[in-house]
């Protein structure tokens, strides 16, 4: 994580924060023995600081007394300390909280997708939802295909031609909010679940991009703006073995609706061409 203190202009562009927390060592009163204490900002921490931050993903970061807990709580993603800060925000994704006792200066946002409420209520230039990702626990901040998030951007603020990960910035009307674009363009009504994929981004719209669990597949599913969810018609699977977990009761819980077919060899693109002799 980072901690600004009496810094002017910052500047971050095209970031991703995903795994930190904040922490500190403190020696207790009667002791020599320091212990790790919790801060707050698991991100970032602002102290009497301005800048400006463009397409940044304010990820899953938790603090380190939740890392082996299985938790996801995370009371503070931002901390805004004592001091002036005023920070302006654009084409910003956060899953997480801002806190802190500042009330000096001003934060702005601009075409900003956030779970917390941000900002002004009813703004049209910013959404409170909760932007949907490939896989958040596993880092993978790809936007799900079905994100009625994609293209929320405005362009005035994209200064790369290329996101986080190499790739083309803009790819359909405009470019999609946080740090990782979505490479596709078209609507679609399946994913695609291929257990030995090696490529580097799974969107799971091709078998080229396709997920590496057959769990992934089920998790694929967005909310529209009127909180209705937004579902593949269609899973297809290549031949493999998935399993659902480490446990015993750990289970797959199918999606009411929506179709699941194995037997695939990579890159079929029929139904008659499924196998049944290959397992999945």
């Amino acid at each position: 994580a980072f901690y600004f203190s009496s810094c002017n202009n910052i500047l971050m562009d095209t970031n991703v924060f995903h795994g930190n927390y904040a922490s500190y060592l403190s020696i207790p009163q009667n002791s020599t023995t320091p212990i790790d204490i919790t801060g707050n900002g698991d991100a970032v921490c602002f102290n009497n600081s301005t800048g400006i931050i463009n397409n940044v993903t304010f990820g899953n970061n938790t603090l380190k007394k939740y890392l082996n807990s299985g938790s996801s709580v995370s009371p503070s993603l931002i901390y805004y300390a004592q001091g002036t800060v005023n920070l302006t925000y654009n084409n910003c994704v956060f899953l997480g909280t801002q806190t802190g006792p500042n009330s000096q200066g001003s934060k702005t946002y601009y075409r900003c997708i956030s779970s917390s409420p941000i900002g002004v209520s009813g703004d049209p230039n910013n959404r409170w939802a909760e932007m949907e990702f490939v896989n958040v626990a596993k880092g993978n901040y790809t936007p799900r295909y079905c994100s009625v998030h994609l293209n929320f951007s405005d362009l005035t603020f994209v200064s790369s031609t290329t996101d986080i990960n190499g790739n083309p910035r803009v790819v359909g009307t405009s470019a999609d909010p946080g740090a990782v674009e979505f490479q596709h363009i078209g609507t679609y009504n399946r994913v695609y679940v291929d257990n030995s994929n090696t490529s580097a981004i799974k969107d799971g719209v091709s078998w080229g991009g396709s997920f590496n669990t057959f769990q992934e597949a089920l998790s694929c599913k967005c909310k529209d703006l009127q909180g209705n969810t937004i579902l593949p018609a269609e899973v297809w699977v290549a031949q493999g073995t998935y399993k659902t977990g480490k446990d015993e009761y750990d289970s797959f819980f199918l999606n009411n609706g929506q179709k699941v077919y194995g037997g695939f060899k990579t890159g079929d693109t029929l139904l008659t061409q499924r196998d049944s002799t290959l397992l999945t």
